[in-house]
């Protein structure tokens, strides 16, 4: 699966679990960055300890690191569009997007089109923009778009209520940074990742994502 994001800064998430990266911004298989963001999707997806504390669940995921946003989490189509074409010519079988924007691009729907008639499942962050709608890529038919709710399973205040296809933890939610040091975080980032670790685990025993979707629904 590809995590499509900021680029992963932690050691031990790269060596344990990165098995390919590109920078889809410069065009080359290193990515530079120092920001935590992916860092913290990954360690949602991935299996890994803080303390005892279980943080992340698959232990067998293989992810290809996917640097299209820069360390301030903005970014540019062009590089979004370049890292979901080289998903495709790698054949992932997951692609996490946890970013949104509000404006619809043509280009991008074009190649997410593509992945999808590939076979890709694509998973989008629902995002924190207090809209009624999902941000783009979230609410491209296409693609899954994720909200957040709390351990009480209430919303996230500040997450969309429509083009919503699943929800998932994403209020004050555990993940680790860069030294594997415990952080907490809120959003739909997040539960885009947890969703998404969910689909690994399945994709692990059953090999075919279509069909859980279908059998193990969590909205």
């Amino acid at each position: 699966m590809a995590i499509l994001d900021t680029g992963i800064n932690n050691e031990r998430i790269n060596n344990a679990f990165v098995t390919k990266k590109y920078d889809a911004i410069n065009k080359r298989n290193q990515i530079n960055t120092k920001s935590n963001h992916a860092t913290q999707i990954a360690s949602i997806i991935t299996y890994g300890k803080h303390k005892e504390k279980l943080i992340g669940i698959s232990k067998t995921v293989s992810i290809y690191d996917v640097k299209v946003l820069d360390d301030e989490l903005g970014g540019e189509t062009d590089s979004i569009v370049n890292g979901i074409n080289w998903c495709i010519k790698n054949d992932v079988d997951i692609i996490n997007m946890s970013f949104g924007f509000q404006r619809y691009n043509k280009e991008l729907h074009d190649v997410i089109k593509k992945a999808k008639k590939q076979g890709i499942i694509l998973v989008g962050a629902a995002g924190n923009n207090m809209d009624d709608y999902s941000d783009y890529p979230a609410r491209f038919n296409e693609v899954y778009s994720i909200t957040a709710i709390d351990k009480n399973n209430k919303p996230f205040i500040y997450a969309p209520t429509k083009k919503v296809d699943f929800k998932a933890p994403g209020v004050e939610v555990y993940t680790l940074d860069s030294k594997d040091e415990f952080t907490t975080v809120n959003g739909t980032s997040f539960a885009a990742a947890y969703f998404t670790s969910y689909l690994t685990t399945k994709l692990d025993s059953r090999n075919n994502l279509s069909h859980v979707l279908k059998q193990y629904p969590i909205n």
